[in-house]
């Protein structure tokens, strides 16, 4: 007897038999087959089920007129069969760059954090000073700076005659800063100023601006040469109360209301009056109260040993009282050597600065100076460049030379 093959399950079951015995499917062509049919598919042609057999008539799924999707997937091109054959492969693109771009970072990092710009590697030897240091922490062997924020000077303004010299002082404030004090002359061909004493030498007749340095602030001294006036009457006559003095001072004692002045170096003198006085500083009877710490004589007072004390201008019997304060320490040693003011200057031809000698105690020696070549003319303790070049100025003191270099430009 022969046998036919279910279309369904794959059972071979007798052909007068009118359904498969196992899964139920009618034999109503040789062109039926099962839905999911491992042989078929989706090619045969229609499909159905008996009724209460393995599969239900939900499940039977009609070939429509267009051809099952097998047929049509065949009747496309091959581009699109061979689109549909090959793998997506853009998020295995994105990932990629992805990690490209995450290297990248490291690198960059890793060079910009322990590379320095000049390819030579940084912190290679551990993390830096200022990296070990705890935060708020600074290195011991850094200075503090402490800033000034004030600059006063003993003089706003002065009247010096040609040739005349005088040496501003400063107050600083705060008192322990530790910015230092320079002097410049916006002049220096009418007073020249040593940059660090203060010195004013005037050189020539005019007015000009002395500038005192300090960090970022300033303070400014009006230099100029008195007007030419005529010698004064003694016989005018000057009533009692009328005679003012306006001492060369800015500063003022808060407890007894009188003018000060500090004096810091044995030696050191200070013009007490201004020129402008109504009356001939001549007739004005200058003392002191101690003549040992401080001289005075026609109203210049000169330091003389540490100490405070007081000068007095009386006239016509009114007097004016000023505090003298010798700031300054005497040396203990009297071998030690003399201090010069300047060892190295460079000038221009025509120009000119002071120079000078003190002892250790800070007193101005009087001292002739010397030079090895003509390339500078001397003029007490005036030096003014001639020619260029390089040039000697010096001078023995107590068996010892002290010297000074000279370089004029032409």
């Amino acid at each position: 007897m022969s046998k036919v093959m279910c279309d369904v399950c794959g059972t071979a079951y007798p052909e007068t038999a009118s359904q498969c015995p196992i899964c139920g499917s009618a034999r109503n062509s040789t062109q039926q087959t099962a839905a999911g049919s491992p042989e078929a598919g989706e090619n045969s042609s229609s499909y159905a089920y008996v009724k209460g057999g393995r599969f239900s008539k939900k499940n039977v799924r009609r070939r429509n007129k267009r051809g099952t999707t097998a047929q049509r997937r065949s009747g496309g091109s091959s581009r699109n069969v061979r689109e549909e054959n090959e793998p997506n492969n853009t998020g295995l693109i994105i990932v990629v760059i992805l990690l490209l771009i995450a290297i990248a970072s490291v690198l960059a990092f890793i060079i910009t954090k322990f590379y320095k710009p000049g390819g030579d590697p940084a912190d290679s030897q551990g993390p830096s000073q200022s990296q070990s240091q705890p935060s708020g922490t600074s290195d011991p062997s850094d200075p503090v700076r402490i800033p000034c924020v004030s600059v006063t000077l003993s003089n706003p303004q002065l009247e010096l005659a040609v040739g005349e010299t005088w040496t501003l002082t400063t107050v600083l404030e705060p008192l322990d800063t530790t910015d230092t004090v320079a002097f410049i002359s916006a002049d220096p061909s009418i007073a020249a100023v040593d940059d660090t004493t203060g010195e004013i030498t005037m050189i020539a007749e005019g007015e000009t601006a002395i500038v005192a340095v300090c960090g970022n602030v300033t303070a400014e001294c009006i230099v100029r040469t008195p007007e030419s006036t005529g010698p004064s009457d003694p016989t005018d006559p000057v009533v009692p109360g009328e005679f003012e003095l306006d001492f060369n001072t800015p500063f003022t004692d808060s407890t007894t209301g009188l003018k000060e002045v500090s004096l810091t170096s044995q030696g050191e003198t200070w013009k007490s009056y201004k020129t402008s006085l109504d009356v001939d500083p001549a007739l004005i009877t200058w003392t002191s109260d101690n003549p040992e710490m401080a001289k005075i004589e026609n109203g210049v007072v000169t330091a003389v040993a540490p100490g405070t004390t007081k000068i007095h201008a009386t006239y016509n019997g009114v007097t004016h009282t000023c505090i003298i304060r010798c700031n300054f320490k005497l040396s203990d040693d009297p071998a030690a050597d003399c201090i010069i003011n300047k060892t190295d200057v460079s000038i221009k031809i025509g120009e000119s600065f002071t120079l000078t000698l003190r002892d250790p105690s800070g007193y101005k020696l009087e001292v002739t100076w010397q030079c090895d070549t003509d390339g500078v003319t001397i003029n007490g303790n005036k030096i003014t460049g001639a020619s260029a070049g390089n040039h000697k100025v010096y001078v023995v003191y107590d068996g010892k030379t002290y010297s000074c270099i000279v370089r004029v430009k032409g």
